[in-house]
This record gives structure tokens, C-alpha cells and sequence, in this order.
């Protein structure tokens, strides 16, 4: 599954304290079919995938996503708390995008310069450091959570692909705090 999916659907999974499997599954339960239907919109508002992508990894047609981003366009104009967790949605995923494009931050080297002095260090601390650090340890927490329901369900082979989106992104913080 495409990273950039597997991001949204883990940020709204915890935004909705859903659990991720649910909305990339067929789960056809009213509780998972708002935030699936924001997930979609969300992944067709900031990523260049095809409607048939986004359908892939949500176990879905098009159709189904062509008719999800119009009930989420209809909801947002008439219910202010769709609107409102859709755009702090996309502000999540276009904020990490631009943490990606500046080349990212290290957010090891700035656990660890919090951790030798947590009063003066945190003061010198960026808000930008100090989200990309929340980000960072939301984003591992989301995944490892989905990794587990994945093993419960015995779906090894998405299990597995989840394992290997931490390891990656555990690799990365390493390589960037060895630069």
C-alpha cells in the first residue's frame, strides 16, 4: 500500500479513535463510514493517486470513492464538524509533507537535546521540531497499533507491511541523527 495512504488512514484512524483496519476494510459498519469517506477525500485533496488507487487500498470501487469525496463535499458545507476535522486532517498530512520537503527534521537529535536538559532544552526547542517530534512518535504509535490488529485478524502479509513502515521510519530518524 502506497505510504501516503497508509499516513491518512492511520492519522484519521486516531483522529476518530477507529481502529485503521476498519476503514481500509470492507467493514461496512455506520461507525467506520464517515471517517473512510473523510480518509478518501483527504488522500484524492493531497496526493496525485488515481481514484482506482485510493480504491485499491481501501478494498473499494471507484465508484465508492467518486461517491465518498461527494458526500464528504456535501457534509462539509452543512455540518461545521465535518468541515472542521476534514481540514485539521488535511492540515496534518500537508504539514508532514512539508516537514518531508525541507528534508525532514531530526527528530531524534531533538528528543535527545530535550532529554539531557528538559527545562532549558525544550525552550530552545522549534514548534516545527517539537510537532515533527509529536508527529513522529503519533505516526509510529497509529502504525504499531495497526501492525497488531493486523496480526490478531491474521492478516500477515499487511502485518508485515506495517513492521516494515516502522523499521523504515526508525531507520530514518537513526540516518538523519548520523548526518
Amino acid at each position: 500500500m502506497n505510504a501516503d495512504l497508509l499516513e491518512i488512514i492511520a492519522v484519521t484512524a486516531l483522529n476518530f479513535d477507529v481502529p485503521a483496519d476498519m476503514l481500509a476494510g470492507r467493514n461496512n459498519c455506520d461507525r467506520y463510514r464517515l471517517p473512510r469517506q473523510i480518509a478518501m477525500y483527504v488522500a484524492r485533496e493531497t496526493t496525485d493517486l488515481t481514484s482506482t488507487d485510493i480504491a485499491s487500498a481501501f478494498g473499494r470501487s471507484c465508484r465508492c470513492v467518486s461517491t465518498a469525496v461527494a458526500t464528504v463535499e456535501r457534509e462539509r458545507t452543512s455540518d461545521p464538524a465535518v468541515n472542521a476535522v476534514t481540514d485539521r486532517l488535511i492540515a496534518a498530512v500537508r504539514f508532514r509533507e512539508r516537514i518531508r520537503e525541507t528534508g525532514g527534521i531530526d527528530v531524534l537529535a531533538v528528543a535527545r537535546r530535550v532529554s539531557r536538559d528538559p527545562q532549558r532544552a525544550a525552550i530552545g526547542v522549534s514548534v516545527m521540531e517539537v510537532a515533527a517530534l509529536a508527529a513522529t512518535v503519533l505516526d509510529l504509535w497509529e502504525v504499531a497499533r495497526a501492525a497488531e490488529a493486523m496480526v490478531e485478524t491474521d492478516d500477515v502479509a499487511t502485518a508485515e507491511a506495517l513492521a516494515g513502515a516502522i523499521t523504515d521510519t526508525l531507520n530514518d530518524m537513526r540516518e538523519g541523527a548520523n548526518a
